[in-house]
């Protein structure tokens, strides 16, 4: 991987013209010159984590989507009993 440069007068000068004052301007370009030597990722670091991230278990489902409340059962012909409304009425209350 070959370095990137990075032209810290030319920055300061531009900053300096764009109305930042000589402290600013400075304090800028080290920000960006420290960024640009420090590098990104390369493909290797990227497949890498790709890697990690797929051979990764996954993490477990919630045991229900309800949060640990379940939906009331019906009777065998589809109606709610009294009882399952009663669940019902405590499961759809906010």
């Amino acid at each position: 991987m070959t370095a990137a440069t990075f032209d810290t007068h030319a920055a300061v000068k531009a900053l300096t013209d764009a109305g930042f004052n000589a402290k600013q301007a400075e304090t800028i370009t080290d920000t960006v010159r420290d960024a640009v030597a420090e590098g990104g990722a390369t493909k290797a670091d990227i497949a890498g984590l790709h890697q990690a991230l797929t051979a990764a278990p996954s993490t477990p489902a919630p045991a229900s989507p309800t949060g640990g409340r379940e939906r009331p059962q019906r009777a065998a012909d589809g109606r709610r009993t009294r009882s399952t409304r009663r669940r019902a009425a405590r499961y759809f209350r906010m």
